[in-house]
């Protein structure tokens, strides 16, 4: 585990609502996925602690702060999530290690758009 030295990011196009319903996670004896989520990564697990969604209503600039991203580090981010950030609601990332090919996806009415790897801290 990298403890986020790299980062996934998905720009979200979604409501609250749907985010608890999408990531919910479930734990069961077989090998099914714990959430939505991971199951359109092809991923069974995914380490939560390594792992989160920021709101967007309160703008980029305070993604950043609240993420605790270096401001070194922010600029390629940043341009990779502009071109995705009309009508987008959060900002998904994940920990590079967790996602061995990390897509974007549709989940009922929710959209996720991969936007790359970056380094996070």
């Amino acid at each position: 585990m990298s403890e986020l030295q790299n980062a996934h990011f998905w720009v979200a196009k979604t409501s609250l609502n749907d985010i608890s319903v999408i990531f919910k996670e479930t734990y069961s004896e077989d090998d099914s996925p714990i959430n939505e989520f991971a199951c359109q990564q092809d991923e069974l697990f995914y380490d939560h602690d390594f792992f989160y969604i920021e709101d967007l209503s309160h703008g980029i600039d305070n993604f950043f702060l609240s993420a605790g991203i270096p401001t070194e580090n922010q600029k390629p981010i940043l341009d990779a999530l502009k071109p995705h950030l009309l009508n987008a609601t959060h900002i998904v990332v994940g920990d590079s290690s967790d996602f061995k090919s990390p897509r974007s996806c549709v989940i009922g009415s929710s959209q996720f758009t991969y936007v790359g790897m970056f380094k996070h801290w």
